[in-house]
């Protein structure tokens, strides 16, 4: 049985029994990103929350939610990295066994010269309850996750830890987001396949 995690897109109506508590709530207060073109949520293994922008598609999104499951399931099972030396998700801020991804952008090629030469990939931040039932919210590990020859569609290859330590959300923007994308459910993967969508995207 995978474990669960949390990931992003569009949807309109919240479900509740995904989320949990209500107590968690986020104010929607403040103005979303304007980056924030389709935040939302979708439930492969666990929770993915986009709080910026998701796969408009739905063979898109489905083959990202599938990548970022295994890369859970991998997590939580404290294999290691492609680091060299190898790093384990243990020696991080958010050890194994978590349960909510937050991704902030589209499979991609970076442009920071820092991570010119990495394949496209899935920038993550991984949350622990503790992180995520806290006030300011906070992850503690961000994760680039390698889809195989760059391509979501063609399965997860490996990971890389980026930050392995905690890192608070503090930001009424994004807190903002995240409030938007808790509030649009896409559905949720079943046998690698994304159903129960509210909406066809």
């Amino acid at each position: 049985m995978y474990p669960y995690a949390y990931y992003t897109q569009y949807a309109p109506a919240p479900r509740p029994s995904a989320e949990g508590s209500s107590s968690t709530s986020l104010s929607t207060n403040t103005q979303v990103s304007s980056q924030a073109f389709n935040p939302g949520y979708a439930i492969a293994g666990g929770t993915v929350y986009y709080v910026y922008e998701a796969p408009d598609k739905h063979a898109d999104l489905e083959a990202e939610l599938n990548v970022l499951e295994q890369f859970l399931w991998y997590w939580n099972a404290n294999d290691p990295d492609i680091s060299r030396p190898t790093r384990y998700p243990s020696e991080t801020a958010a050890p194994p066994r978590d349960d909510r991804l937050i991704t902030h952008i589209l499979c991609h090629v970076s442009t920071d010269p820092r991570y010119a030469s990495q394949p496209a990939h899935i920038t993550i931040d991984v949350c622990t309850e503790q992180g995520w039932n806290a006030n300011p919210q906070w992850s503690g590990a961000s994760v680039h996750v390698y889809p195989k020859q760059g391509k979501p569609h063609m399965g997860f290859a490996s990971y890389q830890i980026g930050r392995d330590y905690k890192r608070e959300y503090r930001s009424n923007v994004f807190k903002a987001s995240l409030a938007a994308a808790r509030l649009r459910y896409f559905g949720k993967l079943a046998n690698g396949r994304l159903v129960d969508c509210p909406r066809i995207i």
